[in-house]
């Protein structure tokens, strides 16, 4: 019996390697089959059930903390307002959590992915907006904070705008619309 110990140990190393390494090509595999690309279509209808839909430069991110228990604020300036109540020149702001609205990951089907160290570095860029109340105040409940007047969330979707193509910031649900695509979606009647 003392023979096989050695041999049998060996086996069950062996075995735990190839299920190891099965198990990391599954779940490689699974992220690349659950990466879904998003129509202009898509784009427009979700940004349509928003309080305000705008074209908008990212002025700043700031990292603070206020009674709604949020961790920072994204402050924009709207350049052109597709709908809602909202003027060219408006400054808004909408609260965060981290990290993963902060990321500096944006991608697009066709052209992969623009990596920045984090959101902050798109400051000045050019984004297609979605703004909306009511989302920042049930995230605000659900961590039982105090919600902040003047506030929006970026639920509906903020998307970078690069030499046409729009980016998300969510790299397993890939973009795959042009701005002015999504644009006259949202302007028709």
């Amino acid at each position: 019996m003392k023979s096989h110990t050695p041999a049998r140990r060996i086996c069950s190393q062996v075995f735990l390697v190839l299920v190891a390494l099965g198990s990391a090509a599954c779940s490689a595999r699974s992220d690349r089959l659950t990466v879904t690309s998003i129509s202009a279509e898509e784009v427009a209808s979700s940004a349509q059930t928003a309080d305000i839909v705008a074209t908008a430069i990212l002025e700043d991110v700031r990292h603070e903390n206020y009674p709604d228990t949020m961790d920072g604020t994204m402050v924009w300036r709207v350049t052109r307002c597709h709908s809602g109540t909202c003027v060219a020149g408006e400054q808004l702001k909408t609260r965060f959590s981290g990290p993963f609205s902060t990321s500096g990951e944006f991608c697009a089907l066709p052209n992969g992915c623009l990596k920045r160290k984090s959101l902050e570095s798109y400051r000045d860029e050019i984004f297609l907006v979605t703004f909306t109340r009511a989302p920042y105040l049930q995230q605000v409940a659900a961590r039982q904070g105090t919600p902040q007047e003047g506030y929006l969330s970026l639920n509906r979707g903020y998307y970078l705008i690069s030499q046409g193509a729009l980016y998300h910031n969510d790299k397993h649900r890939l973009i795959n619309a042009r701005y002015e695509e999504v644009r006259s979606l949202l302007t028709e009647e």
